[in-house]
């Protein structure tokens, strides 16, 4: 489970107790945050996550751009192609026919 997860977890838990949690509840709250808390805090974890979504979808949107832009290249690659060979083709029957 990644520490975002348990975070969101964590906090999810916190806000239940706030309303009437028991001691037990509350020492296992304070457990669990305390082995998380020497590497980060929640906040921090949940901000992490959000920027890493913005990150991904902005490298999202750059990769589609570039499969677009190589594919218009590789269609208009084609399109010249076709027409180079039709007027290969075209030369090479008149050619043919003036002999």
């Amino acid at each position: 489970m990644s520490l975002e997860l348990v975070a969101q977890a964590l906090n999810q838990k916190i806000e239940a107790a706030a309303n009437g949690a028991g001691p037990e509840d509350l020492a296992m709250l304070a457990t669990a945050l305390d082995r998380i808390g020497g590497r980060v805090t929640i906040a921090e974890v949940m901000a992490a996550g959000a920027e890493a979504k913005v990150q991904l979808s902005q490298a999202q949107a750059e990769a589609i751009a570039a499969i677009v832009a190589v594919k218009d290249d590789v269609r208009q690659a084609a399109l010249e192609f076709q027409n180079t060979a039709l007027k290969s083709t075209q030369f090479f029957s008149l050619f043919v026919a003036s002999q």
